[in-house]
């Protein structure tokens, strides 16, 4: 029975997801730079989760992934970038291995930043 609520639910909310009109659905490139930036929000979750909260094998797929779509999309803006992912040069480190065209960020605003919201 549980379970039949829980598929119930699950398709309810697809439906109303699909009912809702979303510009991404029917532009290829939004939605390809979309899942770029969600890929670089999951690089930053997995290394949370890492043993030594650095890096994982997770990790290492993700980045994989990133760069397979950083190469078709280009590159996003760091501003859109979890800034610990730019404080420890992971973002400029993709990018420079993938010697793709990015914007550097600016590391004074990204200290900037992380002043005001602390070490997190």
């Amino acid at each position: 029975m549980p379970d039949e609520v829980a598929a119930r639910s699950a398709a309810e909310t697809v439906r109303g997801f699909l009912a809702e009109p979303d510009d991404e659905r029917f532009d290829p490139d939004a939605a390809l730079r979309h899942e770029l930036l969600s890929l670089w929000a999951d690089l930053e979750q997995a290394r949370r989760y890492a043993i030594n909260r650095t890096w994982s094998r997770d990790c290492a797929r993700l980045v994989h992934r990133i760069s397979r779509l950083t190469l078709i999309v280009g590159s996003p803006s760091w501003e859109e970038i979890d800034i610990s992912l730019l404080e420890t040069g992971i973002y400029q480190a993709v990018h420079e291995a993938l010697a793709v065209d990015y914007e550097a960020p600016d590391m004074e605003q990204v200290a900037a930043v992380r002043k005001l919201i602390g070490r997190g």
